[in-house]
């Protein structure tokens, strides 16, 4: 189960933000992420991790709320 994944909200990889997910979200590769028209993507922080080639990478942390 994972309740937190990087996601592209473009079309680009320059297009990722953490996904914060809930106890009744569980996510998977290539996952099309529909936001209901009552909720809305809200950046909640920042996340910062390595990339393969020993790179820091900073994206925004958003939750659907």
């Amino acid at each position: 189960k994972s309740d937190r994944l990087l996601a592209m909200y473009g079309d680009s990889l320059d297009d990722l933000v953490l996904l914060i997910g809930d106890d009744k979200n569980n996510y998977y590769d290539n996952q099309i992420i529909r936001i209901p028209s009552n909720m809305c993507a809200r950046q909640v922080g920042t996340y910062r991790y390595k990339t393969r080639s020993g790179f820091s990478k900073t994206v925004p942390a958003v939750s659907i709320e």
